[in-house]
């Protein structure tokens, strides 16, 4: 991985979707980190990755939904000039918080980051813990380590 410190990791927000502070626990969450939007997609990128709108088909639904309603996406940055190895690291957590959507959380990402599993080991109890909306993702994991016990 590279060790320069050219990395960032960002989101796409969905400017049609106010984030209310005190609604809900991720809602808040999103706020501390400058989100004035829900987030629908994490990356890490350098340079201009994140104004690079191609994704994948949801991410595009999403897209095409602000502008037929007059709006666009907002890009945010959320941790600036890391490297290769903590933006994953970042990114990867966030993910976990959002949730993707297969998984009943919002993100539009296709998958859950960097090795999920073994990741979610070091923080299991807060893992289960993040939201009502992860529960989606509850039961396959719980399978996964259960299998390894």
């Amino acid at each position: 991985l590279d060790e320069k410190k050219d990395y960032y990791v960002y989101a796409h927000l969905d400017t049609s979707k106010k984030i209310a502070i005190g609604f809900r626990g991720v809602t808040t969450f999103g706020a501390t980190l400058g989100m004035d939007y829900m987030p629908f997609y994490i990356g890490k990128g350098i340079g201009n990755r994140c104004y690079d709108f191609n994704r994948n088909e949801t991410h595009r639904k999403v897209r095409q939904k602000l502008i037929g309603m007059g709006k666009d996406i907002r890009v945010i940055k959320l941790v600036e000039d890391v490297s290769e190895k903590e933006a994953l690291a970042y990114e990867s957590k966030l993910i976990d918080i959002f949730g993707l959507i297969p998984f009943r959380g919002m993100l539009t990402n296709l998958d859950e980051g960097q090795l999920p599993s073994s990741r979610r080991e070091l923080y299991w109890d807060e893992f289960l813990s993040l939201s009502e909306f992860n529960k989606g993702v509850f039961g396959q994991i719980k399978k996964v380590k259960n299998s390894k016990s």
